[in-house]
């Protein structure tokens, strides 16, 4: 399984869980535990902006494909991680992206992908959808719209 640490994520209506069909097949987002604090320490950086600007880890993002599967099927879903978190950060207006993966994880990251946004702080965000449901149609069509975001490995 590969299974990552979220930051920044919020979508609309703040779903428990979220499948995602790409073509390497489903992810899953699935809340954390402690998101309702971290949301609130993310949004209310906007009222009183504090020195440091807040991020934290809002979901999980999971594929049940993972190096059981065979290298080459975990390196095509992890391929989709980069159109993911543009697609995501896109939608929400926040730098959603991860950097360390779930102890469920098959693949640990060492580190962060030049490709992905940094972790950082933008506020609560500048939302081009609304609901949950546009999220997911929005993120679902980056990994197949745009192919030139898959990272070369050359």
């Amino acid at each position: 399984m590969l299974s990552f640490f979220v930051i920044n994520l919020l979508i609309p209506g703040d779903p428990d869980e979220l499948a995602i069909t790409t073509p390497e097949g489903p992810w899953k987002l699935i809340k954390m535990p402690s998101f309702a604090e971290t949301k609130a320490k993310i949004a209310a950086a906007i009222e009183s902006r504090p020195k440091e600007l807040p991020v934290g880890e809002t979901y999980y993002l999971e594929n049940a494909t993972g190096m059981d599967s065979g290298a080459a099927a975990a390196e095509r879903a992890f391929d989709e991680i980069t159109p993911i978190l543009l697609a995501a950060s896109f939608a929400t207006g926040m730098a959603v992206t991860i950097n360390r993966s779930t102890m469920g994880s098959s693949v640990a990251i060492v580190q962060p992908s030049d490709h992905w946004p940094r972790a950082r702080a933008l506020g609560s965000g500048a939302y081009v959808v609304s609901t949950a449901d546009e999220f997911r149609q929005l993120v679902e069509t980056y990994p197949s719209a745009e192919p030139v975001l898959t990272v070369s490995r050359g």
